[in-house]
């Protein structure tokens, strides 16, 4: 045998007819390496190590089968064939659904395929993890964490622990706040200031779940209409997916979780998103939630997609979604007391002259008034302390003024614990909470995913915490 390989194949372990694990290898790269047609081979079966050894001999014995082959319509040449299919071929591949062949002359390595040796690996190391009650998290695009810690407290409602190995996001501020205020985050967790593009997936390490909320700018309509861009793709954030995808790579989670608008399903970033984890071996379920989901003031519709590894459960984020109570039936319920001569009120009447402008540029964007008997309002944006005339403006009695809701109200409305932007610049508590998530989307989905993927691989935990 030569130090060097002739030839790489990938093969998928197929079946026979009658149900038996079978690899089939054809073409010239079997004579190329000494085996052909009628050349008698043996074979050696590593269940320790998990690979097989072909070699080729000169002569036949008990223990050797023979190269078959067959000839091409029209051709007179003979392709060589190899087939294994037998009990050890079983007891070496077990789960996995590829191999790699590796050619050298007189001998073939057969080895399992590295994304199912990834996969195996991982989910290995979540059953292990979870037999000690926890389960280890990276969270990229993290803001102040308001999703990490959403995921923290849903864990901890079904007496999982989650440990944050490491937080990313690109801007101190964001980072600074959830030092400060978020209880997800512990004295082993990480911070890297870093885009995705430049972060350096060395230096993290394997988690079970992988967070992450790419940048939606490239997918809303107002980023769209900001940019003027008629893609997600031509947004210079859209790169983003490129170092999330090495990230994927390296730390070989076995639950992903993905949040963004819901534009950003069908842009050709997310769809290549999806049909790379397709090919990484996970499966993928999807939904949109809401105001309707959660029971929270704000409506804020977003798509999110749990990815779960091939071995496990799929994650049924649809039925085990927990239900919530409506704690706050309209607007007036969170509702300060603001002085009249506060610099918080602005004129309604200037308002409405930058809505008729807008209007008259052919910008569709209208004035969003709404009083204390609203059930629910719309958006806030992580620009939202600029005033926008899109967003909602609580109007006062007289109907000549409005005003903004202040960092309190914009956080109930969401749902989300005040404590976690306490103490912040009102502007950069205003940005976390906008460009954050309905708190109970996040601890729902924790909760829904862990019914699915995680108690039934922690029966003695879920017994311990059933009622009696």
């Amino acid at each position: 045998m030569t130090n060097k390989p002739l030839h790489h194949a990938y093969h998928k372990i197929g079946t026979t007819a009658k149900d038996v694990s079978r690899i089939w290898m054809q073409g010239d790269h079997l004579a190329k390496a000494g085996f052909n047609k009628g050349t008698p081979y043996e074979s050696f079966y590593n269940l320790d190590t998990r690979t097989i050894i072909l070699r080729a001999v000169k002569t036949e014995s008990e223990s050797t089968r023979k190269v078959s082959g067959r000839k091409k319509a029209g051709i007179d040449k003979v392709t060589p064939i190899i087939e294994l299919a037998n009990s050890e071929l079983v007891r070496v591949t077990q789960d996995a659904e590829k191999v790699r062949a590796d050619f050298y002359l007189g001998e073939i390595h057969i080895s399992i395929h590295h994304l199912d040796k990834k996969q195996e690996n991982r989910e290995q190391r979540l059953k292990d993890h979870l037999s000690k009650g926890y389960v280890t998290k990276g969270v990229l695009c993290s803001g102040a964490g308001i999703s990490a810690a959403a995921s923290h407290d849903g864990l901890a409602s079904l007496g999982i622990q989650a440990r944050t190995e490491f937080m990313v996001d690109r801007e101190q501020k964001y980072n600074d706040i959830a030092l400060q205020n978020n209880h997800s985050i512990s004295t082993n967790t990480t911070i890297f200031e870093a885009s995705l593009e430049e972060l350096e997936p060395e230096l993290l390490g394997f988690v079970d779940e992988l967070h992450f909320s790419l940048p939606c700018s490239p997918h809303s309509i107002s980023g769209k209409s900001k940019n003027k861009n008629q893609t997600a793709e031509e947004h210079i954030d859209a790169t983003a997916v490129l170092g999330l995808l090495r990230v994927i790579d390296y730390c070989q989670p076995s639950v992903l979780y993905s949040e963004n608008v819901k534009f950003a399903k069908n842009s050709a970033t997310y769809q290549l998103l999806l049909k790379a984890l397709e090919v990484n071996n996970y499966n993928v379920t999807e939904v949109v939630l809401d105001d309707k989901d959660t029971g929270s003031l704000e409506s804020r519709p977003r798509w999110w997609f749990v990815a779960t590894s091939k071995g496990l459960n799929k994650a049924d984020i649809v039925n085990n979604f927990p239900r919530f109570d409506k704690d706050i039936q309209q607007l007036s319920d969170i509702l300060e007391k603001i002085p009249k001569d506060s610099e918080m009120w602005k004129s309604t009447e200037k308002q409405i002259e930058r809505t008729e402008r807008h209007k008259a540029n052919g910008n569709g964007f209208k004035l969003n008034l709404v009083d204390g008997a609203a059930t629910k309002i719309g958006v806030m944006g992580k620009f939202y302390q600029k005033n926008r005339i899109s967003e909602p403006h609580i109007i006062s009695h007289t109907g000549t003024s409005s005003r903004l809701l202040t960092v309190t109200e914009m956080a109930k409305a969401q749902s989300v614990p005040l404590q976690l932007v306490e103490n912040t610049i009102i502007g950069h508590a205003y940005e976390a909470l906008g460009q954050g998530i309905d708190y109970r989307q996040g601890f729902g989905l924790s909760v829904a995913t862990a019914k699915s993927v995680y108690l039934p691989l922690m029966k003695f935990k879920a017994q311990q915490m059933t009622p009696s």
